[in-house]
């Protein structure tokens, strides 16, 4: 019987708190939310942190692989064109943009 109670007590909350937050008071809403996230059957929280850890797995192999294979001379033509681009953008943001008679 505890084991029954255990395995299935979030719907022993989840059917009157919705009954109750139509008949009587909204706030048991917020306990059938709450039922909903944290209490086994349902425990949203654990299987969204164990969904985005396969997520976050998968993306990390891609982009292991990713690294094994690029070369290096690109990655550092792109770090020295986004230099040249970031040092340009603040030197007309620092010397240009105060000196606008539009502004």
């Amino acid at each position: 019987m505890v084991d029954h109670f255990k395995k299935y007590l979030g719907w022993y909350i989840l059917i009157p708190s919705i009954y109750l937050g139509f008949a009587h008071d909204g706030f048991m809403f917020v306990v059938a939310f709450l039922a909903l996230m944290k209490i086994p059957p349902f425990n949203w929280v654990d299987k969204m942190f164990d969904w985005s850890t396969s997520l976050s797995m998968k993306l990390r192999q891609r982009i292991d692989a990713f690294r094994d294979t690029r070369s290096p001379p690109v990655s550092k033509a792109v770090y020295i064109l986004m230099l040249l681009i970031s040092l340009s953008a603040l030197y007309i943001m620092l010397f240009v943009l105060p000196e606008c008679e539009l502004c």
